[in-house]
């Protein structure tokens, strides 16, 4: 299981590269922007607001998803935005997810709407892009963002036509991971079948030798 949890490590960290890799080959000849990419700040191509709610607003069996700095999303009954969004932990590790629908979050999570462009390329955008908006984060004990962290980084933004096929990039790439990681299970199931199946015939040998 180790190996498939490398594997899957090192597919999703290529993955979060593939915006850089294909923007960048056409950056080669002379640096320019390539035509219909846009050079702007974060902040001028999405919506970003937070939740109002505390942690503990949380409902067990809730009809929606809430959104809060843990990796995984919590449930409750009501709902503040119905809508396609990244969500980031504003504090902790800052972890990120994607959603689209009804839910509600929690007041330090950011839940950042794309403008007039791709929700899944936003996503692949901030993953890869992660590590440049925290830099500065404040906290020693509990490292939080602020607002200006978000908006203020400067991306090349391609016309929607070019965030698709990014999209289709990752998820290909993705989608060849899985594949493996199915692979790998159905191998090590078939090696404790076959390790049982050499135990239990040792077993029945050494009861038939002490008989």
């Amino acid at each position: 299981m180790s190996q498939i949890k490398t594997v899957r490590h090192e597919t999703a960290k290529k993955g979060r590269q593939i915006t850089k890799e294909l923007s960048n080959q056409d950056f080669e000849s002379g640096g320019e922007t390539p035509l219909g990419w846009e050079v702007v700040t974060l902040g001028e191509v999405v919506k970003i607001r937070t939740g109002k709610l505390d942690a503990n607003a949380a409902v067990k069996g809730g009809k929606y998803p809430f959104f809060t700095c843990s990796n995984s999303a919590s449930e409750i009954d009501t709902y503040s935005f119905d809508t396609g969004a990244v969500l980031l932990a504003g504090n902790g590790d800052f972890n990120l997810k994607v959603y689209r629908g009804k839910f509600d979050a929690y007041q330090r999570t950011y839940v950042i709407e794309p403008i007039i462009w791709n929700l899944q390329y936003c996503f692949i955008l901030f993953r890869s892009e992660i590590s440049r908006i925290t830099v500065n984060h404040r906290g020693s004990a509990i490292p939080y963002l602020k607002l200006g962290d978000i908006t203020s980084p400067i991306i090349f933004l391609p016309p929607l036509n070019e965030q698709r096929r990014i999209v289709a990039k990752v998820d290909e790439l993705m989608a060849l991971c899985d594949q493996l990681e199915d692979s790998l299970t159905a191998e090590s199931d078939r090696r404790s079948r076959l390790l049982a199946a050499a135990l239990a015939q040792a077993l029945e040998a050494s009861d038939r030798e002490a008989a």
